[in-house]
């Protein structure tokens, strides 16, 4: 057994993620040290299970190791193909093009002309580079990252023993994770494949999906949709916020329309709606719609994000609590592309997925669907979904709640029997033997 380990957890929503199995291996008598930035850190205090956890700041270790973040940097853009995936292309392009970002321009024209490594070697490839003349930074030999670390260049040293531990179901495909992992843990055996497909990393334990424990565990009761007063409330969750981020205005202000029409849908069919924002999103942007609309109300943000720190929001049982209250005071869960939909599944919601690909009225929404985890997952069988007709999505929405059909009910059943057919605490005890075996 593996006596002393490292947590490099570089958000909030890591550490949530990570708790159970920091508490599991600390209790089996692991000495665990916890690397990450002041904002976890602060957190990390009042929430680690167990006082003996060390904590390390990020920052020096970061500063003293700056010249290996840029080598590795360069390397990355320049020899990736930008057909990674269609998120990593789109993800380079804006950055780019952001305030005339010369550098970013220079190495984006350069990858072009540039050979590129097989997409599933590129980690390896970056690996060979960097541990060349980067010594492990960290305090011990096995370090366990919590998808994504952003600090990839920190963990290319040839004495590290990287086990990587999957936060979140569309990390596999985004871009390069930029590390060879020892081992990854996935939420199940697909995306177990997708990372090896696309990350190079082959050596696997299935896990569990961590960050959905709040709802997987306290399933919402199941309503009965004829209720006793006749009213029935919808809930829309957003799949963007008004970040001011590259592309992201276009795609915010584009689903806003679409969220404009699900809003004259349920009028229309005399449903209330209810906007579930994202838990980094921000305070009143969704304000003008329930102005707009007496039958529209807004949902609980996250309730720590700034805009100077997005990632950073953390899934309290505060926060939690009241998701799940909202989720059981709704009979449907109307979604198009946010992992919203896979709470809202695991809490035994219904979930009526939108299919809008094609879409010339929300071309940002549109472009958002083609991305690999959505087509692949939630698009993946036509039965299970609503195609959306241009410029007919009131009117098929508004007919489809006034008669509601068994989709949602099914989309909810796959995407729970998907996710994991296990209890927590089972898939935990196999993820703390992982980690220090």
């Amino acid at each position: 057994m593996t006596d002393e380990i490292t947590f490099l957890i570089c958000n909030r929503v890591g550490l949530y993620s990570a708790l159970p199995v920091i508490a599991k291996v600390t209790r089996q008598g692991a000495r665990v040290v916890l690397v990450c930035r002041e904002p976890v850190r602060v957190l990390a205090k009042q929430v680690l299970p167990d006082p003996s956890v060390s904590l390390v700041a990020l920052e020096p270790i970061e500063a003293e190791h700056r010249w290996a973040h840029y080598l590795h940097s360069m390397l990355l853009q320049t020899f990736t193909d930008l057909r990674f995936s269609k998120h990593y292309r789109d993800l380079r392009t804006n950055l780019a093009a952001r305030d005339g970002d010369k550098w970013r321009s220079a190495v984006l024209k350069l990858s072009r002309v540039a050979p590129s490594w097989p997409s599933d070697e590129v980690n390896h490839r970056l690996f060979e580079h960097v541990s060349r003349v980067l010594m492990n930074p960290f305090p011990t030999r096995r370090i366990v990252a919590v998808s994504q670390a952003d600090v990839p260049h920190l963990l290319c040293a040839r004495s590290q023993e990287v086990i990587t531990l999957m936060e979140s179901w569309d990390h596999p495909f985004k871009s390069p994770a930029g590390y060879s992992s020892a081992l990854v843990i996935p939420w199940n055996r697909d995306l177990g494949a997708d990372w090896t497909h696309f990350q190079g990393d082959s050596n696997l334990v299935i896990g569990f999906p961590l960050k959905l424990r709040y709802a997987l565990e306290r399933a919402a009761p199941t309503i009965d949709l004829e209720r006793a007063n006749g009213e029935k409330v919808a809930m829309y969750a957003a799949c963007t916020s008004s970040l001011d981020y590259p592309g992201y205005r276009r795609w915010f202000l584009d689903e806003l329309k679409l969220i404009r029409d699900v809003a004259r849908a349920t009028q229309r069919a005399g449903w209330r709606l209810l906007i579930k924002p994202k838990p980094n999103g921000f305070a009143g942007e969704f304000d003008e719609l329930s102005s707009e609309f007496s039958h529209v109300g807004v949902g609980a943000y996250g309730g720590s994000s700034s805009r100077s720190s997005v990632i950073n929001y953390y899934l309290d049982d505060e926060y939690n609590s009241a998701r799940l209250a909202e989720l059981a005071s709704c009979d449907i869960v109307i979604n198009y592309g946010t992992t919203f939909a896979l709470d809202a599944a695991a809490a035994n919601r219904p979930v009526l997925q939108l299919d809008a690909r094609g879409s010339h009225c929300y071309p940002e929404v549109a472009n958002a669907l083609k991305r690999y985890h959505l087509e692949r997952y939630f698009l993946g069988d036509p039965e299970l979904t609503m195609r959306v007709s241009d410029g007919l999505l009131v009117e098929q929405l508004a007919g489809f709640l006034d008669r509601i059909d068994s989709r949602p009910a099914r989309m909810t059943r796959w995407i729970r029997a998907w996710l994991t057919e296990e209890c927590s605490d089972a898939a935990i005890d196999r993820i703390a033997r992982a980690v220090t075996q």
